[in-house]
């Protein structure tokens, strides 16, 4: 993704099903179809009110049909984050509608209450990536995956 957001492309729908992994280990996104490359100036990526992608993984800009850039993408992953940490998706309760309501409102369950063995910086980390203020994430997938590196062993 640090490639893609570097040629100025959002993917606007990061999920656990365009996240491919070969046999080798080589990690690849797909479904770059509602992807939007921004141009200079231009981070509008969608209309006004106009919501694109899956309710499950959507950033609160996103759902709120607000600009959208490679933050965006950085909550979904930290979505994705949360699931694997803790085996629970930080928002579900009720159809999609309610579930983007609750990435809104960003009042997810601390993954540390989920998973009590689950390290406590990861658990910011996490959190951080999850943050509904986007000035609050990681600014990109390179802080977000150097920050990772300390949980690497």
């Amino acid at each position: 993704m640090t490639v893609a957001h570097q040629l100025g492309i959002v993917h606007r729908d990061l999920k656990p099903a365009n996240v491919l992994i070969n046999q080798d280990g080589l990690l690849k996104i797909v479904d770059f179809g509602v992807a939007a490359a921004q141009r200079e100036g231009d981070t509008q990526l969608t209309k006004t009110g106009y919501v694109i992608g899956s309710p499950k993984y959507m950033a609160p800009e996103q759902i709120l049909g607000k600009k959208v850039d490679e933050r965006a993408d950085i909550y979904a992953l930290g979505v994705m984050l949360y699931e694997m940490v803790t085996g629970v998706p930080p928002y579900s309760r009720g159809d999609h509608m309610s579930v983007m309501y609750q990435h809104v409102q960003g009042k997810a369950r601390p993954p540390q209450e989920v998973n009590p063995s689950l390290p406590p910086g990861l658990a910011e980390l996490v959190m951080r990536a999850m943050a509904v203020d986007k000035t609050k994430r990681f600014q990109s997938m390179e802080e977000l995956r150097a920050a990772l590196e300390r949980f690497r062993n």
